[in-house]
């Protein structure tokens, strides 16, 4: 639990540092578990906190597993790919394949199919969490180090490491500039997210709800206004 508490507020702290200089800025995600309608309706704001928690979950989780802060995972797997030169793989990687697997827990919420627009938001919640942690999973990188004396640099080894949140952030703010909008559509006893107009793939995030444009005070759509910021 400690490792999941500094991640939401990491999430937090990004979260407001991606889009500080917008019209929606995130603070709406200090009012968790009370969250606001901009986050709660289906919009690409809500697509996009959704996949940072899951990105910010994957990388807490992965690093806090090679630091030996919880019990149950250790250091990830080494690489079946050739270190670059003259390199070899050691040290204690990032355990990314833990990582995304709490991520996809986190985001695996069971459907109620009684309730048809709760299928719709844990069906857009389990889409956006995904491009959150396949965007962690894509973004790892190479971290190599030189041991020697004075310098020498006699032995060289390299391990996989995870990247920042801010960096996966940034990614992830663009993907939610270009989300794509979808109907949910009844198909049988399931529902279905498909595509309004363009075709999205897996790695799109995905709204069901248009944003408000974030320029007017208006509790009912979730926009807080800009007003003396």
């Amino acid at each position: 639990m400690p490792v999941l508490v500094s991640a939401s507020r990491k999430v937090s702290e990004v979260c407001q540092d991606t889009f500080q200089r917008h019209r929606w800025n995130c603070t709406s995600i200090d009012l968790a578990p009370k969250f606001g309608q901009d986050i709660l309706r289906g919009t690409s704001e809500q697509a996009f906190v959704s996949s940072l928690a899951s990105a910010g979950l994957a990388i807490a989780v992965g690093r806090a597993c090679a630091e030996g802060r919880i019990k149950t995972c250790s250091c990830g797997k080494e690489s079946r790919e050739p270190p670059p030169s003259d390199f070899k793989w050691g040290g204690c990687a990032d355990n990314i394949g833990y990582g995304v697997k709490a991520a996809k827990a986190f985001s695996s919420e069971p459907f109620d199919r009684r309730k048809f627009r709760a299928n719709v938001d844990v069906r857009l919640h389990r889409h956006n969490s995904r491009v959150g942690w396949r965007a962690v999973r894509s973004s790892w990188r190479l971290q190599c180090k030189c041991h020697g004396v004075s310098g020498s640099c006699e032995a060289k080894t390299c391990w996989k490491a995870l990247p920042s949140l801010l960096e996966v952030g940034a990614k992830l703010k663009l993907k939610h500039r270009d989300a794509e909008e979808a109907k949910p559509v009844p198909v049988g006893r399931k529902t279905k997210l498909l595509p309004s107009t363009a075709r999205f793939n897996k790695d799109d995030l995905v709204y069901t709800v248009k944003s408000p444009d974030y320029c007017v005070f208006d509790p009912s759509s979730g926009s807080a206004g800009t007003k003396g910021r």
